[in-house]
């Protein structure tokens, strides 16, 4: 079913935020109000943080071929065997480095990391930022729920009497503990994937397939160009569902000398 995982996603999300809200702080609210004023102010910025991301990496598209593209063989580092550039047989058009066609989408997409059912939408290169930042901020909402609550979690399993209550606390925190074991590695590999200019297509096709010798990643021009390139030149901005000024056009890409190239 179209959209059953992002329901799924959503569906946690809202109930973790349920079982926080309503069923951990607030009935404690009057043994130290100021307390739950400030660790409801940190959940719902997190939780805002987590919803403005998803929102941005499921309405911005991700990166379109340019109409009537033309480009030289020079221009291009992946290029067909006779060394002409590339060609998407469904699109009828040219084929940039880094793009590749999705058939969920019908369509070619820039720079293209993953087609991601969490935001029915492609990942590339308008939106990749995006979906980082969704996998970020939700390893760090689920965190620290369950750092925060892990005293009330064993006040619950040893409730001799458990009430709806006590279920509830423990199935948000099993949930969460699944959930965090999924999304924080995730998180950790598209930090790898970034410090190499690398998208998760490239290094399936590219960076595992090597079988001679170690993949050298000519996109891979440093970490501070790599991370720039992904998050902007602005800091304040970095970590913010808002739009950036990223370098490049998704056509083109920078490289890195061919003595100089790694993963």
């Amino acid at each position: 079913m179209r959209g059953g995982q992002a329901f799924i996603l959503w569906a946690y999300i809202l109930f973790t935020w349920y079982v926080v809200t309503w069923r951990i702080v607030l009935p404690r609210y009057d043994e130290a109000p100021g307390y739950a004023q400030v660790y409801l102010a940190i959940v719902h910025i997190l939780f805002a943080l987590v919803a403005g991301s998803f929102y941005k990496a499921y309405s911005t598209d991700p990166g379109r071929v340019p109409d009537n593209l033309k480009l030289e063989a020079e221009e291009m580092l992946e290029r067909k065997k006779k060394g002409v550039v590339r060609s998407c047989k469904l699109c009828t058009g040219s084929k940039p480095d880094r793009t590749h066609h999705c058939k969920k989408c019908n369509r070619c997409v820039l720079k293209m990391d993953h087609h991601c059912p969490w935001t029915l939408n492609c990942i590339g290169f308008r939106n990749y930022r995006y979906f980082v930042l969704i996998i970020m901020w939700a390893s760090a909402s689920i965190s620290f729920a369950l750092l925060t609550n892990l005293g009330t979690t064993y006040d619950a399993w040893n409730a001799p009497n458990k009430q709806a209550d006590e279920y509830l606390i423990l199935t948000s925190f099993v949930l969460s503990c699944f959930q965090l074991f999924n999304v924080l590695p995730l998180f950790m590999f598209h930090l790898w994937l970034i410090s190499k200019n690398m998208t998760t297509l490239e290094f399936l096709e590219k960076y595992q397939q090597a079988i001679d010798k170690p993949y050298e990643n000519p996109f891979n021009v440093g970490f501070v160009q790599n991370w720039t390139q992904v998050f902007g030149p602005n800091p304040l901005l970095w970590f913010l569902p808002v739009s950036v000024n990223a370098p490049g056009d998704g056509v083109h890409f920078g490289t890195a000398d061919p003595d100089e190239r790694s993963v």
